[in-house]
């Protein structure tokens, strides 16, 4: 089209652009949580969930929480202290805060536009891991975007939360699960299937060029 083709000679001329491909493993959601289970996971990790279940459910010191409009800010900030912990010493302080705070805004939005969900793993009152997902009612898919967990002795903290997003994904009758870019096993041993993603990259010749030089 002329306006493709504008951007494409725009970029010869001002701008260098990038196309890159990203492997984002998703899953395709069924009716019920039992078919999930018996169709699209493995033996081993069907067995795992369903031992975890009663765990879960006997111990009245775990809970987990959906957040609401009250407690949103709080449940927000909880997550984000979790997620500061898991990348302390990986990351700078300075580059934590900064992603910080340009996701804060994102959420924030998402919440008003009400395709937010948060959900919080609690332990006699203290988090032990958090997750949020944008879950768009009209698009029926929901996009991981932070997660983050502390170590908990025999407690699956990552696969407490992410079957409890699965379930609550299927009751809401949502249709896809998208996992997030990245190849980790576990995402996997949920039954996802690799979804390549394209993206686009448009920088400024002369940033590009400073970029390399420094």
């Amino acid at each position: 089209t002329v306006f493709l083709s504008a951007i494409a000679l725009a970029a010869t001329v001002i701008f260098w652009l990038c196309v890159l491909t990203l492997g984002c493993p998703q899953l395709q959601l069924p009716d019920d949580f039992e078919t999930y289970l018996v169709e699209q996971v493995g033996r081993r990790t069907r067995k795992n969930i369903r031992r975890a279940q009663p765990q879960f459910q006997d111990d009245s010191d775990l809970q987990i929480t959906v957040s609401t409009p009250d407690r949103f800010v709080d449940d927000l900030n909880v997550a984000f202290a979790l997620w500061s912990t898991r990348w302390a010493g990986v990351l700078t302080p300075a580059r934590i805060a900064d992603l910080i705070k340009r996701q804060r805004r994102f959420f924030e939005l998402a919440h008003r536009a009400n395709a937010l969900f948060l959900s919080i793993l609690w332990q006699a009152g203290t988090p032990l891991g958090a997750q949020v997902i944008i879950a768009d009612p009209t698009s029926r898919a929901m996009h991981c975007k932070l997660a983050a967990r502390i170590d908990a002795e025999e407690i699956p903290v990552g696969n407490l939360l992410e079957c409890h997003a699965i379930n609550w994904g299927i009751a809401q009758g949502m249709q896809l699960y998208d996992f997030g870019h990245g190849n980790e096993a576990y995402k996997y041993r949920f039954g996802a299937q690799d979804k390549q993603i394209s993206y686009v990259t448009i920088r400024r010749r002369s940033a590009v060029s400073e970029h390399m030089a420094s």
